[in-house]
C-alpha cells in the first residue's frame, strides 16, 4: 500500500536558520540520491551529509515517518534541483 500522490508543500520553517537547515537537508538528499539512487539513499546518510541530527530531519519533515519521509525529502530535493 503506497500513496503515489504528489507531496504537498510543507510549511516554511519559522526562522531563517530553520530554512537554511531545511535547504541543507534537501541539498544533501539531492547529492545522496544522485550518487546512490533512491533505493539506497537513507535518512541517516542524508542527515550525516547535511551535518544535522536525524531528529532535525523529522522536525522539518513531520508529516510522515520512515520511508515515506525519505520519499518526501527526495521529492522536495528533486523539485528544488531545477531552481
Amino acid at each position: 500500500m503506497s500513496d503515489m500522490s504528489p507531496p504537498q508543500p510543507l510549511p516554511a520553517p519559522k526562522t531563517r536558520r530553520g530554512e537554511r537547515t531545511r535547504q541543507k537537508i534537501l541539498d544533501a538528499a539531492e547529492r545522496e540520491i544522485g550518487r546512490k539512487g533512491f533505493a539506497e539513499a537513507s535518512i541517516s546518510t542524508i542527515t550525516a551529509e547535511a551535518a544535522v541530527g536525524q531528529g532535525t530531519f523529522y522536525l522539518l519533515f513531520p508529516q510522515q515517518g520512515g520511508r515515506a519521509a525519505r520519499a518526501r525529502a527526495c521529492a522536495w530535493a528533486a523539485a528544488c534541483a531545477g531552481t
